[in-house]
């Protein structure tokens, strides 16, 4: 897990970014937060990227598949709201709906007012197989499922390191 303070920089951006109530009619939490906080966890992996010299376009304010792309391969960042962090054992949740987007690679973040945490990535596919599927109405500890879901515990996921190495791995070789 990586952890970022939340810039100052960062929340002029997401303040400039957010639209309307939601961003679109897929949106769980159905308020300007959920926006703010995905631009946050988008500020963060992109920062990431940076920080490690990783070259990238940036897409999350035009597609809603996927935020990222590097050498070919498309990111989506996936972000949760949190007071106080996250820990291993928490869980990362996908809807249903999301298993048809055009994206590779999921990155999950966690975000509270002052800091944005790197929980991990997984690849699509893995994701999907290896989830734990819920239904609308099922109770999966303390949490009510709201919709057809996966669940997958933050622990269960690749560390932000091995990303780094996937990408070099699909890098296209210099001319």
């Amino acid at each position: 897990m990586i952890e970022y303070a939340i810039r100052e920089n960062w929340r002029q951006y997401v303040h400039k970014k957010i639209k309307s109530a939601s961003i679109n009619d897929r949106t769980v939490v159905r308020h300007y937060r959920s926006q703010e906080t995905g631009f946050l966890g988008e500020c963060a992996f992109g920062r990431y990227l940076q920080d490690n010299n990783v070259d990238f376009e940036y897409h999350g304010d035009c597609s809603f598949d996927f935020d990222f792309i590097v050498n070919g391969i498309f990111i989506d960042v996936k972000s949760s709201g949190t007071k106080y962090g996250k820990k291993p054992e928490h869980n990362c949740i996908l809807t249903q709906y999301q298993e048809k987007q055009r994206t590779d690679i999921y990155v999950f973040t966690a975000v509270s007012k002052s800091k944005v945490w790197l929980m991990g990535w997984e690849d699509k596919k893995r994701f999907w197989q290896n989830g734990e599927r819920k239904s609308k109405g099922e109770i999966s500890g303390n949490l009510a499922i709201k919709h057809d879901c996966i669940l997958m515990q933050y622990k269960q996921l690749a560390p932000m390191q091995d990303l780094l190495t996937y990408l070099a791995l699909h890098e296209d070789p210099p001319l």
